[in-house]
């Protein structure tokens, strides 16, 4: 009778055969194991795990929640976040597949560190809000929102599309779990930014006393750590590169293996079964040699059960088997027993009518399992103690170079569950590869595109890059072999890894624009980040290092790499991508989005002439933008300078001192230049007055020399546009 996996655990079919067993055995040692009694204790373990593992990954980030914000509301919003994200996807699995399986029993525990970590950015960012860092706001939980929407979206892409990628596996558990993760982390993507912010604008603030910034020791750590990546950047970059040369030697020692039996702990009953029966019973693995011919009764014709004899001894002599069973075989006790049973007759007669009749009298319903009712294929079991994939089909390699040499009428072929199952072998290596090549292209493409340049989206990627080697790094320097499970962890890292790169980066970018410098840039960058991007990070540990106590050692493998290897990719985000980004300048689509140069800038100001509205932005965002109040004194005739200026908004009035009278020389409004005389020569040779509240961008040879070595095309075509300007100033 055919059973679902959870009919087969409901109904303890198994605990009953070995009560049967034992009450049964008397003295005797008993031993029980198979496939469906292996199976059925996996899945009453993964039982244990969801019950138990999942709470606990609740308790850690409640606690980490706790340290972070210190607040009933900074508990109860991500928790609550999550809680629903989790129920909704689980609620999608068993709509869709019915169950879980051995890889997605992780996906719950999974959405709960993830989610934790997307809605502790909102509510960082709500208490920004209250604290007023981020200015005087009516409405505090609609501004974080709006604060946190964009990064947040992009996360959440580049998580779902590192997730997504393993939809390519060749294996179906992969694959469901590739799909229901990223459908999970969309799904608290959407609540992160919905949900939460309506329970943070129905809920009452927390007192101010307890929303008074001060510096912690976290925070004065942060502060003293990138300075420190500032002044050595170039030993973090070349300590980088070292460990991921280190890394990448040990690649080539990893191992690719399934081995189910062992993920169980070594005092497992099931496991011990296993074992002892694979001792005592010529192996407790078993798989198939079909050979077929193309003619009716081809297996009664002695010539061809001679070929099978033969290579039944040829099996046997090899390692790993233990023993095999053929047609050949029942035939031989058929023929000894017709012979009083001498030891002489164990052979295949000659006669292909003897064998028949041999057959016709002595079969039984058993011979059902070796040979057809055509006699056409034959089956031969074979009893191996290889149950490690890597060693099976090591064994199945040589098996079939021996097949091909059977008589030409004959062909052979492998298989079996265990067969079936080394083969997966090269399918996790196969789809480890296209995973990481498809999820490193998407992401690759979402950071250009956020950051509007492909050479910034690679910089942006290179930090995510490093954790991805010593993943495989430390599989290979550490011997875990490289499964379902373990193979889970490369994408996996890489699509959450870049969310704190892409909410550092951001922050940087807006930063040092307003300082002015890069390196005060990131430094402000990493201590508004720097809180969020270790909590989170430390909530992600944490959450996957609780699989550690799961009692399957795939599982706990899996935990234990995830949690290293976000840990390092945490390291890598405070050191070695500020010591990157301190001398790097990035346009995003954050200030694309946001900078308002008025309307139709290509069209309206002379110098973007020729341009698309995007190119004109990206220029200006390579430029500074500057503010003056009415009655600003811009520039003063003879006074040295290097800069000159264009009007965003707003007019300005130039004028001379001729004999002590104030000569007006002309008013400059919305896409004038001004200074450009200083720029050139530097010294100005005019006053310029602000005649109302002015904006302008502000153009130093530094920047013209940006945009040529960045946006050769943008360059040339303001460099242009400015001769034109000149000559018909001149």
């Amino acid at each position: 009778m055919e059973m679902t996996d959870l009919e087969l655990l409901d109904s303890r079919v198994d605990e009953k055969v070995q009560q049967i067993a034992a009450e049964e055995a008397g003295d005797a040692e008993i031993w029980v194991t198979g496939g469906a009694h292996i199976k059925t204790e996996l899945n009453r373990l993964l039982l244990r795990d969801l019950t138990f593992v999942i709470p606990l990954a609740i308790l850690v980030v409640m606690v980490i929640g706790f340290l972070s914000f210190r607040t009933l509301i900074g508990v109860l919003v991500p928790l609550c976040t999550v809680l629903i994200s989790v129920l909704l996807t689980a609620a999608l699995v068993a709509a869709s597949v019915g169950s879980l399986n051995l890889v997605t029993v992780v996906v719950p525990s999974l959405l709960v560190v993830v989610g934790f970590a997307y809605a502790v950015h909102i509510v960082t960012a709500y208490y920004d809000v209250l604290r007023g860092r981020l200015g005087e706001q009516k409405d505090p939980a609609f501004a974080a929102t709006q604060h946190v929407f964009l990064p947040v979206v992009v996360t959440g892409l580049t998580t779902a599309a590192g997730f997504l990628a393993l939809s390519t596996s060749a294996l179906n558990a992969i694959r469901q779990f590739g799909v229901f993760s990223a459908i999970g982390v969309m799904i608290t993507t959407i609540l992160t930014l919905t949900f939460a912010p309506s329970v943070l604008r129905i809920l009452k603030p927390a007192p101010r006393v307890n929303l008074r910034f001060e510096k912690d020791w976290l925070d004065r750590s942060i502060e003293k750590l990138s300075l420190f990546d500032i002044r050595y950047r170039r030993l973090i970059i070349g300590i980088s590169l070292l460990l991921a040369v280190v890394a990448l030697i040990g690649m080539f020692r990893i191992v690719v293996s399934t081995d189910f039996i062992h993920h169980f702990d070594p005092g497992n009953p099931v496991r011990q079964d296993f074992d002892m029966v694979n001792d005592k019973l010529e192996g407790s693995s078993t798989f198939f040699v079909v050979i077929e011919a193309e003619y009716t009764n081809a297996m009664t014709e002695p010539r061809n059960l001679r070929a099978i004899d033969a290579l039944q001894r040829w099996l046997e002599d090899q390692p790993e088997i233990g023993g095999t069973t053929s047609l050949a075989d029942y035939v031989k006790t058929i023929n000894k027993g017709f012979h009083e049973n001498r030891q002489e007759h164990y052979v295949i007669p000659d006669s292909s009518a003897l064998v028949s009749q041999l057959l016709l009298v002595g079969a039984n319903e058993d011979l059902e399992n070796f040979v057809d009712s055509g006699y056409e294929a034959a089956n031969v079991v074979v009893r191996s103690e290889a149950f490690d994939s890597g060693d099976v089909s090591s064994l199945v390699a040589r098996v079939r170079q021996r097949l091909k040499e059977l008589p030409g009428e004959l062909k052979g072929t492998v298989t079996g569950s265990s067969v079936l199952l080394s083969e997966t072998v090269d399918a996790i290596a196969r789809g480890q590869a296209l995973s990481l090549s498809i999820a490193f292209v998407i992401i690759y493409l979402i950071l250009a595109i956020l950051f509007t340049s492909f050479r910034v989206g690679f910089v942006a990627l290179t930090p995510n890059v490093l954790p991805v080697l010593a993943y495989f790094g430390i599989l290979g320097w550490t011997g875990v072999t490289l499964n379902a499970t373990t193979g889970l962890v490369a994408c996996m890292v890489l699509g959450i890894a870049v969310d704190d790169t892409i909410h550092l980066l951001g922050h940087f970018n807006r930063e040092a624009k307003m300082l002015g410098s890069e390196e005060k840039g990131i430094v402000a960058a990493l201590a508004s980040v720097g809180r969020p991007v270790t909590y989170t990070s430390a909530a992600l540990c944490f959450g996957f290092a609780t699989l550690l106590l799961s009692q399957l050692r795939n599982q706990a493998e899996f935990g234990v790499l995830a949690a290293v290897t976000l840990g390092f990719a945490w390291l890598v985000d405070v050191t070695f991508t500020p010591a990157v980004a301190a001398r790097m300048r990035i346009v995003t689509l954050w200030d694309l989005l946001t900078l308002d140069l008025g309307e139709l800038p290509e069209k309206s100001i002379p110098l973007f002439r020729g341009l698309t509205r995007g190119q004109a932005r990206i220029a200006a965002l390579m430029m500074k933008i500057q503010s003056y109040p009415k009655g600003h004194r811009l520039l003063k005739n003879g006074d040295p300078g290097g800069e000159m200026f264009v009007v965003v908004c707003g007019a300005l009035q130039a004028s001379v001192d001729v004999r002590g009278d104030l000569l007006l020389l002309r008013t400059h409004e919305r896409g004038d230049v001004i200074g450009e005389v200083g720029l050139f020569h530097g010294e100005r040779t005019a006053n310029v007055d602000a005649i109302s509240d002015v904006r302008l961008l502000c153009i130093t040879p530094r920047t013209l020399r940006r945009l040529h070595r960045r946006y050769p095309r943008i360059g040339s075509q303001l460099h242009q546009n400015l001769a034109h300007i000149l000559a018909e100033r001149l």
